[in-house]
């Protein structure tokens, strides 16, 4: 997925800086693993029990694939950011794969 770095850090460098160096942060690092684990908490209860809930809409099915897109949508701002920066230092602008996607081989 590309996303308009631009548009989310408001056009800020210093935000685009900070993003495409997330991993490698205390903050950035424990923030993202965070984010794979639920991933990885929600798909195995996807697995597990597919199900439409509308009595907890927090077990329901598409309430979870929703999350979980939200959450590879936070993945996926490092490596947009760090696609943005190439571009702009003029290296090949090849796009970045989120480290969550290519672990569990979802689409990009």
């Amino acid at each position: 997925m590309r996303i308009d770095i631009k548009h989310y850090t408001r056009g800020s460098s210093d935000g685009i800086l900070s993003l495409s160096k997330a991993r490698e942060t205390g903050t950035g690092r424990v923030l993202l693993e965070a984010a794979e684990l639920k991933i990885s908490e929600e798909q195995r209860a996807v697995v597990r029990r597919p199900r439409r809930d509308e009595a907890d809409l927090t077990n329901d099915l598409y309430f979870r694939l929703g999350f979980i897109a939200g959450l590879n949508w936070l993945l996926d701002l490092e490596p947009s950011a760090r696609a943005l920066l190439t571009g702009i230092a003029g290296d090949d602008g090849a796009e970045d794969d989120s480290p969550m996607r290519s672990k569990q081989g979802l689409p990009a």
